[in-house]
């Protein structure tokens, strides 16, 4: 088995979590190579639901490192307590196991109330984000004046890096007209403690990759990709992993629910009317990870899907929820738009309320791995991996990442 790289191929919440503490049992090392504490993948073991924000879900296997890559942003305070949690729940996370990378960029205490305001002016264009400073955080970084793990955990760099970069901070809260939240006082201690975990992370993949395959776990789905996906909503930075990190040869896993869900705000071409969507989300227990909040819920969107194993370069499929397909006779499958020729690529999101999707009612006759099979020749990938349950086992590998 070589490296492999777990993707969602929607918008997020497609049970990668669940996937990749699947596949992390045979893996060396997880790597979680892009995002923050703005999403969660929830895991179940045991009979017990596992939450994590930043922490890899290779966790939950003791022998797996855990590895925070430079494409993520930090926010060290939140770390600490999802470590001090999991260490409470018997997983604990000693810095041998845990490494941050020091060129990951840190979410600062003013970033999420920026994102706040950045909201309110949007109106009703609103993203409809996590408001955990993840979007500030990945400007501050393209605009050059972010700061990295490793500069943080430095105490004369943090000191000189903060004051270096006031001007801007200072003027960016200034025309938002938000004032400097508390929470600075906070960041010596958050330093301290995270100061052991930072160190090379391009070295400890080499490590890692030296006793065994290495999974790298995406956070979001295509979707939310700011290049590929609904611009303007999406996340702060790509969802594709830098092609230097996996090894040659290294499967591309996308995952895919059959049956499509979102939070946040933009146009969704299949999204069900209400009476359905709240029919799925109660049956899928569709609420998120991070905030809890009611998942919207809509139909397969097969033209989608085909693009999103395209531009990510999926080579298998992983089709998670079947058990939810238990309930059903049969579901509704976008199959095409009307009025949109799928040769000429896939529509830019600005069209997307001027297409309509063409349904098939596809039955499922008590066969869901029926219905993934054929999900998976409707784009042109083997199928891989099958979920039938939210907890670890419960669900079955039909090829190996090899």
């Amino acid at each position: 088995m070589g490296d492999v790289v777990v993707i969602g191929l929607q918008w997020g919440d497609e049970g990668k979590g669940k996937v990749v503490d699947e596949r992390a049992a045979d893996c060396a090392a997880v790597v979680r190579y892009q995002g923050g504490a703005n999403a969660g993948h929830s895991v179940a073991v045991d009979g017990r639901s596992y939450a994590f924000h930043q922490v890899p879900c290779g966790v939950l296997h003791p022998g797996v490192g855990c590895i925070i890559a430079a494409g993520c942003a930090v926010d060290p305070v939140a770390l600490r307590a999802e470590v001090a949690a999991l260490h409470a729940a018997g997983a604990p996370l000693p810095p041998d196991r845990l490494v941050v990378s020091g060129h990951a960029q840190v979410v600062l205490p003013w970033m999420a109330v920026a994102d706040a305001a950045e909201e309110r002016l949007r109106g009703t264009g609103a993203i409809g984000t996590t408001l955990r400073g993840i979007g500030p955080a990945y400007a501050a970084k393209a605009a050059r004046w972010g700061m990295t793990v490793g500069a943080f955990v430095d105490p004369v760099a943090r000191r000189e890096r903060l004051e270096a970069v006031r001007p801007w901070t200072e003027r960016w809260l200034a025309a938002l007209e938000i004032a400097r939240p508390a929470g600075e006082e906070a960041l010596e201690a958050a330093a301290a403690w995270l100061a052991p975990y930072v160190a090379d992370d391009v070295r400890a993949i080499a490590v890692a990759a030296g006793r065994g395959p290495v999974c790298f776990e995406g956070q979001l789905g295509l979707m939310r990709d700011p290049d590929r996906g609904a611009y303007p909503f999406v996340t702060g930075a790509s969802i594709l992993p830098p092609l230097a990190l996996p090894r040659p040869g290294a499967q591309v896993l996308g995952v895919a629910k059959p049956y499509l869900t979102l939070v946040g705000t933009g146009v969704a071409p299949t999204e069900a009317d209400p009476a359905q969507a709240e029919a799925l989300r109660l049956a899928g227990g569709e609420f998120g990870v991070t905030t809890g909040r009611p998942r919207r819920c809509g139909w397969l969107d097969l033209p989608a899907l085909r693009y999103a194993v395209a531009a990510v370069g999926a080579t298998q499929l992983a089709v998670t929820k079947l058990d939810l397909l238990a309930g059903w006779h049969d579901l509704p499958v976008c199959v095409g738009y009307v009025g949109w020729d799928e040769g000429r690529g896939y529509p830019l999101a600005h069209r997307w309320d001027q297409i309509r999707p063409r349904y098939e009612r596809w039955s499922i006759d008590g066969d869901p791995i029926g219905f993934a099979r054929r999900m998976a020749a409707a784009v042109g990938l083997p199928l891989a991996y099958v979920g039938t349950g939210p907890g670890r086992g419960e669900g079955r590998w039909l090829l190996p990442a090899e």
